[in-house]
């Protein structure tokens, strides 16, 4: 819940940081970019009431009935001393949990959707997998085993993400002595682009310290090249989040045995690299700079789907039929994504012999 009543101070976040960089000139937005990321945030809360039943019932489970400790006991300052610690902890499993997401193939077909987009922005920060949570609560259930109270857990990490909004921005050069121990703007731009020497580093939530110790640190040199090797070819947040399941699914097919087919789903992105795509103008899109005027129609439906989301989040105690008409909406972009912003790309000029290896050169 911490995350659902910060959502309009974010909202008024990328407002600002919009007009900061239309008036200084620094920083990149895109109309159809943005709202592919917001549309992408929007699907990913309409899923937390399903995916919540498996993340949140597992850690209140492992908690009820196999803590090995009740911190919630201690006496101050042991209390407090406790509270510190699982606060650092919540956010090495989280460094943990992001780096395996990054190199196990079923795991980052859902983690992908967070690096699709080319531009870097706090819009970014909303584009999240609507079912991300699903394969990563198991790097939680230690916590709940030390035996850290669920509302406190919720309040560690509401604060770890929320606190992962404001690194999401071009705007902030580097912050001095703060490199050292935080995970600053200057480090998160580093860990998505997708330059060689940028790929799979500064994995880390909060403290870049867990990257320094563990080898997986890079500083900022030049600009980054943001996004993925393998984009999805379209704008639309549904498709983010499937495609590359599909490239998964296509590749598994090369494969006679039922077990190297399964296998791929476990391996390395590098291990289903393929050499090139089809003819492609998505990138085309972000050199034709498409604003939010050109997408009127669409923009005005994720009003209407953005509000009645966040009433959603905030009113509903349990799945009602409410989400149900949520998720219809959502699902229904399908249509509007197809007829409106795949149209504005088609007038975009085509690229050729795109590369698609996830850890190429490109």
């Amino acid at each position: 819940m911490v995350v659902t009543y910060a959502i309009p101070v974010l909202f008024l976040f990328v407002l600002l940081e919009y007009l900061y960089c239309k008036l200084r000139k620094r920083g990149r937005y895109l109309g159809i970019d943005t709202l592919a990321n917001l549309s992408a945030g929007i699907l990913s809360r309409l899923t937390v009431p399903f995916t919540k039943v498996i993340s949140i019932g597992a850690y209140v489970l492992v908690y009820e009935h196999l803590r090995l400790f009740t911190l919630s006991d201690l006496a101050a300052p042991w209390l407090y001393v406790a509270l510190a610690f699982c606060f650092l902890a919540v956010d090495f499993f989280y460094y943990l949990q992001h780096r395996v997401s990054h190199r196990v193939n079923i795991l980052w077909g859902a983690h992908i959707v967070h690096h699709q987009s080319e531009n870097f922005n706090f819009s970014v920060a909303f584009r999240q997998s609507a079912i991300g949570s699903v394969f990563t609560f198991i790097f939680d259930l230690p916590l709940a085993l030390l035996g850290l109270d669920p509302w406190y857990f919720g309040l560690f990490m509401g604060i770890n993400l929320l606190y992962q909004f404001l690194i999401h921005t071009e705007t902030v050069d580097k912050l001095g002595f703060l490199e050292i121990f935080m995970n600053t703007p200057s480090h998160h731009r580093v860990h998505h682009g997708r330059d060689p020497k940028y790929i799979d580093k500064n994995y880390a939530g909060m403290f870049i310290v867990w990257d320094r110790w563990l080898g997986t640190f890079q500083a900022e040199e030049e600009r980054p090249t943001y996004g993925v090797t393998t984009p999805p070819q379209n704008f639309n947040p549904v498709t983010a989040n499937y495609h590359f399941y599909q490239i998964l699914w296509r590749e598994g097919k090369k494969h006679r045995h039922f077990i190297d087919k399964l296998a791929l789903w476990f391996l390395p992105p590098e291990a289903v690299e393929s050499r090139s795509l089809p003819h492609s103008n998505f990138r085309a899109v972000y050199g034709c700079n498409f604003h939010l005027p050109h997408l009127l129609p669409v923009s005005l439906f994720y009003v209407l789907v953005t509000l009645l989301t966040f009433a959603m989040l905030l009113f509903a105690e349990s799945i009602e039929p409410v989400y149900l008409v949520a998720v219809g909406l959502i699902l229904m972009t399908d249509l509007p994504f197809r007829l409106v912003i795949d149209g504005l790309v088609k007038r975009c000029p085509a690229q050729v012999n795109v590369r698609r290896g996830l850890h190429d050169t490109v």
